[in-house]
């Protein structure tokens, strides 16, 4: 199997211009996975724009009970108006006393606009979790060459 094969993207925060107040944040199940990278892209980001807050939680119940996993979570100020369509990663590793469902926290904290969207890439799939079909790996469409 090729790596990429045994991925799964998940939108983690839907593309949206935050201005003062938080992103909607969408939960990821990572059952099957052993990895998952949070990847953060901006915009053109105002000029006193500032992501204050951009860190990942976990819960191993669906829809509630989430708390912070520790020193997940960039510094304020690594995407603010000097990082105009920047990317940036979260790095989870979920073997060992992890829980199942994350999610991404995200508020804008510059009272101005902050185009921002999040995808996470869940990796190493298990076996049994193999996703191998544009659905089974996140995906609207797939096209293999």
């Amino acid at each position: 199997m090729i790596e990429i094969q045994g991925t799964k993207a998940v939108a983690a925060l839907q593309p949206e211009v935050l201005n003062n107040g938080s992103g909607t944040a969408v939960e990821v199940d990572t059952q099957g996975f052993a990895y998952a990278t949070f990847f953060i892209q901006t915009g053109t980001m105002a000029t006193s724009s500032n992501i204050s807050v951009c860190k990942v939680q976990e819960s191993d119940t669906s829809g509630s009970g989430f708390a912070d996993i520790t020193s997940a979570g960039l510094a304020s100020g690594d995407l603010d108006a000097d990082t105009d369509d920047a990317v940036a990663a979260i790095e989870v590793d979920l073997r060992g006393n992890r829980e199942r469902y994350l999610q991404l926290v995200v508020t804008e904290s510059g009272s101005a606009n902050a185009p921002i969207s999040a995808v996470c890439v869940l990796s190493m799939a298990s076996e049994l979790q193999e996703p191998n079909s544009a659905s089974g790996r996140g995906l609207t469409a797939l096209v293999q060459v």
